[in-house]
């Protein structure tokens, strides 16, 4: 769960202040040679790194660009990215914001592929927060994560469409 942030210029300086401590914390273990170590200067850096990206979302007062869907004449169309099968797809969603049980690949090599279909992608700001991903246990655990921004509304904004056939 995300927590409510009301003031992002605050919320900005907090950030930068714990990307100082965490590099200070990495300046003073540079030395160590332990495994210990090695783990906490790759935790540090991961920690530095998710610091980094909340502090871009805390100065574009909580918003990051993401790619949406949208019809050709430039209408938000409800539709949100999702794991498929085969990989990313947009699955598209009802009024009451319950797939419909179509999908698009998501993301093609090429924008004309999206066109023949009927869509484009386009950037839009959309509210966002940042996590640690990543998969397993142990050391091979740790070295699998990375930062990523994710949104934190539904997959697209109250304004878009349904979409019909």
């Amino acid at each position: 769960m995300t927590e409510t942030v009301t003031d992002w210029t605050a919320e900005a300086e907090s950030i930068r202040a714990q990307i100082a401590a965490t590099d200070k914390r990495q300046a003073q273990r540079a030395d160590m040679e332990s495994m210990d170590c090695a783990a906490s200067r790759v935790g540090d850096g991961l920690h530095r790194r998710l610091l980094e990206l909340k502090l871009d979302i805390a100065e574009n007062n909580g918003l990051s660009s993401f790619k949406g869907l949208y019809d050709l004449e430039g209408v938000r169309v409800r539709a949100k990215v999702i794991k498929g099968k085969y990989g990313l797809c947009w699955a598209f969603c009802d009024d009451r914001d319950q797939f419909t049980g179509k999908f698009i690949t998501a993301f093609p090599a090429k924008a004309k592929t999206m066109r023949k279909k009927g869509f484009q992608e386009l950037d839009e700001d959309a509210p966002a927060a940042a996590k640690l991903s990543g998969n397993g246990k142990g050391f091979s655990g740790l070295t699998s994560c990375y930062p990523v921004t994710y949104r934190t509304d539904k997959g697209y904004p109250d304004t878009a469409i349904v979409y019909r056939d």
